[in-house]
């Protein structure tokens, strides 16, 4: 968030531009409310570059979006922008705009009454299997997170139950 801020002040404080506009094009797979903090935050500081810091907008942002009970939700919105990331950099999910179709091998199937075991796949994706680990712990803590907050927060995180949905 901090390298995002840094870009959007610098021309906001030149005072070169007229105005900002910031678009999501849905190309991370998210629902349109996880841009929000996004827009948001274009919006607080093509006005004013200065103020507030970032961690004072941060917390605002949660209490007004979400309600003054809620918790972790920096947390999780750091979870699934993590979580978003690692989904389109991983096997085929990202290799249509990169030519890349097909890279991606399956493991081979029982073939009739015989059943082989050949290691290549374990091998040749051993770190996205160990990545995958990872980040399935990861979107388990983000369920807790949405879980513990479903009963707290205002309707915008009935919004997260799609994103929830998308996880499981």
């Amino acid at each position: 968030m901090k390298n995002s801020l840094d870009r959007l002040t610098s021309p906001s404080r030149s005072q070169l531009f007229d105005g900002m506009i910031n678009t999501s094009w849905d190309d991370s797979g998210l629902h349109n409310q996880m841009w929000m903090l996004s827009f948001t935050t274009s919006a607080e500081y093509s006005w004013n570059a200065s103020a507030p810091g970032l961690d004072e907008f941060e917390n605002s942002f949660f209490l007004n979006y979400y309600g003054n009970k809620v918790t972790d939700m920096k947390e999780l919105y750091e979870l699934l922008n993590e979580g978003s990331y690692y989904y389109a950099h991983t096997l085929e999910r990202n290799v249509w705009h990169h030519g890349e179709i097909g890279k991606t091998h399956l493991p081979d199937l029982p073939r009739g009454q015989y059943i082989e075991y050949d290691p290549y796949w374990n091998k040749e994706y051993r770190e996205i299997v160990q990545e995958s680990k990872k980040e399935l712990n990861q979107m388990t803590r983000a369920l807790q997170i949405i879980e513990g907050n479903k009963k707290l927060a205002s309707f915008t995180l009935m919004i997260l139950n799609c994103t929830k949905a998308w996880l499981n």
